[in-house]
């Protein structure tokens, strides 16, 4: 192959946009055969390449302002890509890859074709918790690069919860020395800790940015906070010291809305870490945060009568819009779990992040007003900690993306969706990519959108050629002809994971899958 009259190999090409797709270079290298012995001879095809950024040519993506489109046009003897962007110019290689490894992989000929594409969502996300469970700065790399061969453009960095707080700060050490360990985990005396410096942030930014992957860190407030108020306690409503919590579940203590002083943390740590990430939008949490602390505290019952507020929901707001000012001042848009927008108070500019809400999403629902955004996360299909047995990947796959009871003039809202993985049982990456591999094909494929109906077995077949392609390069994953289990398999993957956390939970989980009548 040629590139500006120099002459290149396939992998020569794929280094335009080198380091970017170093990890996937064995695959354009041929596959090893069944015996274990050498690969096959590799790829043949055109001789020449030419590349074009069209910036006219191509739509953008308003919310995620990157350039997403792309052309590729395979000939006899030249193969041509043009796009939008940096973004569509990675995603054309990707798609290339992916033809080199499941045409090419065993010497045969790249097959004529024109591709034409862009993505149905702007945001086409994944989240990752490493509070619960840590993970180092090589595993985030490679999950992005998985990202960027399923054409996904957000990855949600949820950096702090109850169980651990991730990120270094020079301001508030204790955060460090305090915040960032646990002693126990769930009945284990297995202590966790570690938390990023500022450098392998930004490493982990560049190498996001260069995949054309925004970057949405999470620091979650009010609710969420025990590993703060481990360091920090007088930031309760109560005061009372505690370890940083091993257990799971949601905790009363959060932050006290009605102190000053907590404004004054909260708003002095965001000073300090934003400047981290140069993305547009921030995640502030707002999830899960029970009220009932700031009901008997006075100084919370001051703050809502001094702010004329009309309830708790009103302070959750009242505290929210604080920290949404902060957000401002470093250009940056808020976004926010769906709990957060219960109260109408809630900023018009938060984007809402909908995960489950119990009566319908009604009250989600009154919170679309103005041009409030909402990206999807629905726990019963896009929540990539359950097991298939509750969560298979069939389910997945059918599900079309939408808010319970939304109305139909709403679905304009909708910019994205995504899968978030909470690692609350997920201790290592091999169960990672267990329990992300393969649904995450399904919520990438919806998230880009599919051209044209297809027989589910034929969309096994295909996950299968791309399972094998990963698995060289060091992905491995539920198999997909094992990842949509019914039946007694089901019931029995469910009792292994929920009975040793709680049998009533079990019980309840049964009894809100046949309530929904999602199975």
């Amino acid at each position: 192959m040629y590139l500006n009259g120099e002459k290149k190999t396939v992998e020569d090409v794929l280094s335009v946009f080198a380091p970017l797709f170093e990890p996937f270079v064995p695959l354009v290298q041929g596959s090893p055969k069944h015996d274990g012995s050498q690969p096959g001879p590799g790829i043949r095809g055109p001789e020449h390449i030419s590349l074009k950024i069209d910036r006219d040519g191509f739509s953008r993506d308003v919310h995620t302002h990157m350039d997403s489109s792309y052309r590729l046009k395979i000939g006899e003897h030249e193969i041509e890509i043009s796009a939008g962007g940096h973004s569509g110019m990675i995603y054309a290689f990707s798609s290339l890859l992916q033809l080199c490894a499941s045409e090419g992989g065993n010497g045969a000929g790249l097959p004529a074709m024109e591709i034409s594409d862009s993505p149905v969502f702007s945001h086409r996300g994944l989240m990752l918790d490493v509070s619960r469970h840590f993970f180092n700065v090589s595993t985030v790399k490679k999950l992005l690069d998985l990202m960027v061969v399923l054409k996904m453009n957000v990855f949600h960095w949820h950096l702090s919860d109850d169980q651990g707080w991730r990120v270094e700060s020079f301001t508030f050490p204790e955060l460090n020395t305090i915040s960032s360990r646990r002693e126990k985990t769930a009945s284990k005396s297995r202590p966790v800790g570690g938390y990023y410096t500022h450098d392998e942030i930004r490493e982990v930014v560049r190498y996001a940015g260069m995949r054309g992957i925004e970057i949405i860190p999470e620091f979650d407030m009010p609710g969420h906070v025990s590993a703060i108020l481990a360091a920090f306690p007088q930031l309760s409503c109560r005061g009372v010291h505690g370890p940083v919590p091993g257990d799971f579940g949601i905790f009363e203590d959060v932050a006290c809305a009605g102190k000053d002083e907590v404004y004054g943390f909260f708003s002095t740590l965001l000073d300090e870490i934003l400047p981290l990430f140069p993305g547009p939008r921030v995640h502030l949490g707002g999830d899960e945060v029970p009220k009932s602390r700031w009901k008997e505290c006075p100084r919370c019952q001051e703050k809502i009568r001094s702010e004329a507020l009309k309830d708790e929901e009103d302070l959750q707001a009242f505290f929210m819009n604080s920290m949404i000012r902060v957000l401002n001042r470093h250009g940056k848009t808020c976004v926010a779990w769906n709990e957060a927008f219960y109260s109408p108070a809630m900023e018009d500019s938060a984007i809402m992040q909908f995960w489950r809400e119990d009566g319908g999403a009604q009250l989600s629902n009154t919170a679309l007003h103005g041009d409030r955004k909402v990206i999807l996360s629905d726990f019963w299909h896009y929540y990539l900690d359950y097991p298939h047995g509750m969560t298979p990947f069939n389910k997945t796959w059918s599900y079309i993306p939408r808010i319970p009871n939304m109305k139909p003039e709403d679905a304009e809202r909708i910019i994205g969706i995504e899968a978030p993985l909470w690692t609350e049982y997920v201790p290592n990456e091999e169960r990672l990519y267990a329990m992300i591999l393969p649904r995450i094909f399904a919520l990438a494929e919806t998230a880009w959108g599919r051209k044209s109906p297809e027989k589910f077995k034929n969309v096994l077949r295909r996950l299968e050629r791309l399972e094998l392609m990963l698995a060289r390069i060091g992905y491995s994953g539920t198999p997909v002809r094992k990842a949509s289990p019914g039946g007694i398999r089901a019931f029995f993957q469910l009792f292994r994971f929920f009975v040793p956390i709680s049998w009533s939970r079990f019980l309840g989980t049964l009894k809100e899958l046949k309530r929904e009548g999602r199975r």
